[in-house]
């Protein structure tokens, strides 16, 4: 298969490796049946300078040929980062490769743990993902260490999220690489091996001890009533200390400076921790349901929308003590929360903490 552009838009008159990143069905390149365009359309660009940051002129692609597009490199890569419009969206990166496509669960999650009075554990997480991706929602099932209440992804199995018996949370997000090598590990199993665990300092000491080199990069958030810690994995596991009880968790490393849009999202935290503890789960909500774009457009919101990615489900749990407590709550938005409901899952804590057996396995 040709690697490119070339492969969908015909013969580029430049010999250029683009550094731009298209999210699609295929291999390299983007899929024109699933952007519902054809592949010989008239497209237009526009590019930001990577070194600056500043915006290049609009170029256009004519016919499957480029023109007029700039060739100043650095590092053997074009200096763009390029936005393909219409209808295709496009993350600055490299062309994403066949078997490149594993979930990137769960984008932006939040914790504040032993921070809201009458609360050990609240979060609200979104889930980004493609769309045509399939999963299932929240259930009690069983797993060899026990039972889980969990979605699961049913591409490659395991899970995003998910609580255990002893009332251990654990939640996982993908760190974003140039790369992935499909020969590692999948990350999708990395919660339900947390969760085998009956506390959270349990599951932290098997997670430090994870072998060099076995998964692509993600940060992994564990906690309960009484601990809470976080950990990011690039080729090794690097630990990372409870921040005052607040963790805002994306696709960066939790040790690595923090992008603009948790930036954002960490100051509305502090303005949302200050209301009474009864606002706070309906102020997380509208938090979730938050479009305001970023750097990198409506990519950068909290709930993303996009042809063929965007926000597939939301989150809101509070954790008050042991798993049949009448206060606790669990929330699942099916979709993105600015158009589908949050339905109430709390019985299925209920039922964890009961034992009942497990109608889905993970």
């Amino acid at each position: 298969m040709a690697h490119g552009p070339e492969s969908v838009l015909g013969t580029f008159q430049q010999n250029f490796d683009p550094l731009f990143e298209v999210f699609t069905d295929g291999g390299f390149g983007f899929d024109p049946a699933a952007a519902r365009c054809p592949a010989r359309r008239e497209f237009g660009w526009r590019g930001n300078d990577v070194r600056t940051g500043l915006p290049e002129p609009s170029r256009r692609v004519v016919g499957g040929k480029a023109s007029g597009l700039s060739q100043r490199k650095m590092a053997g890569k074009l200096s763009f980062r390029y936005i393909l419009t219409p209808r295709i969206p496009v993350l600055s990166g490299r062309w994403r490769r066949a078997g490149d496509r594993e979930s990137r669960r769960m984008c932006t999650l939040v914790a504040l743990h032993r921070s809201i009075p009458g609360s050990s554990l609240v979060v609200a997480a979104n889930r980004d993902e493609f769309l045509d991706r399939p999963a299932e929602g929240p259930a009690l099932r069983a797993t060899p260490s026990g039972l889980l209440v969990a979605p699961r992804d049913a591409v490659a199995g395991g899970t995003w999220f998910g609580v255990n018996r002893s009332g251990v949370f654990a939640a996982l997000t993908n760190v974003a690489c140039s790369r992935l090598d499909p020969k590692l590990q999948s990350r999708g199993l990395l919660v339900v091996n947390a969760l085998a665990a009956r506390s959270a300092r349990e599951a932290a000491e098997k997670i430090e001890s994870l072998p060099m080199g076995l998964y692509n990069p993600f940060n992994l958030f564990v906690a309960d009533a009484d601990h809470a810690v976080g950990f990011t994995y690039e080729e090794s596991v690097r630990p990372v200390v409870d921040s005052g009880g607040t963790w805002v968790v994306g696709n960066a490393p939790l040790d690595g400076p923090e992008p603009p849009k948790l930036r954002r999202l960490r100051e509305r935290l502090a303005r949302l921790s200050s209301r009474p503890a009864e606002k706070v789960l309906p102020g997380l909500a509208a938090v979730c349901r938050d479009h305001e774009p970023g750097e990198r457009g409506p990519l950068d919101a909290l709930c993303v929308h996009t042809p063929v990615y965007g926000t597939r489900s939301s989150l809101l749990l509070r954790l008050t003590g042991g798993l049949e407590n009448s206060r606790n709550v669990l929330r699942y938005a099916e979709g993105a929360p600015c158009q589908n409901e949050y339905e109430d899952f709390t019985p299925l804590l209920r039922d964890l903490g009961r034992g009942s057996p497990g109608v889905q396995g993970v």
